[in-house]
């Protein structure tokens, strides 16, 4: 995956801001949290030059039980699908936005989506999970594009 065709900075600020307006910021056990978790990972892409996070996706913190809203989800998803755009490389659950990604997905629907390269392919698949938040990352994606 080549850096310059990937740009994490919009994902980390829309995170950052988030993560800003918990009630757990200055608290937070990043380990324990999906959005916490999602930073860390971009935090340790941007500062190794490496976009694979080897087993990174199997140390999602499924236990996180806070609530998340839905418009923040739906645009963080929607930055990852552009990003995925952008990469054109192979998608493997390791890759640092598949692991934001996975995080965002598990806030709102508690499983995961494999991204399979395209953009209305996975809104279809989401949409079989959570309609509401598939229409909602579609037009997320749409302002974003």
């Amino acid at each position: 995956m080549s850096e310059n065709r990937i740009n994490l900075s919009t994902l980390k600020y829309d995170i950052l801001n988030h993560c800003e307006n918990c009630i757990d910021f200055n608290k937070c056990i990043e380990s324990k949290c999906l959005v916490g978790y999602a930073l860390m990972c971009i935090d340790y892409s941007e500062k190794t030059g490496k976009t694979q996070i080897s087993g990174g996706h199997k140390m999602i913190p499924d236990q996180d039980s806070k609530s998340y809203a839905v418009d923040f989800v739906a645009d963080g998803l929607a930055q990852t699908c552009l990003e995925c755009k952008n990469c054109m490389d192979n998608h493997t659950n390791d890759c640092v936005i598949a692991i934001s990604r996975h995080c965002l997905e598990k806030s709102r629907i508690k499983k995961t989506i494999f991204y399979k390269g395209n953009v209305i392919t996975y809104l279809f698949d989401l949409a079989n999970v959570d309609k509401d938040l598939a229409e909602r990352t579609r037009d997320a994606y749409q302002l974003k594009r």
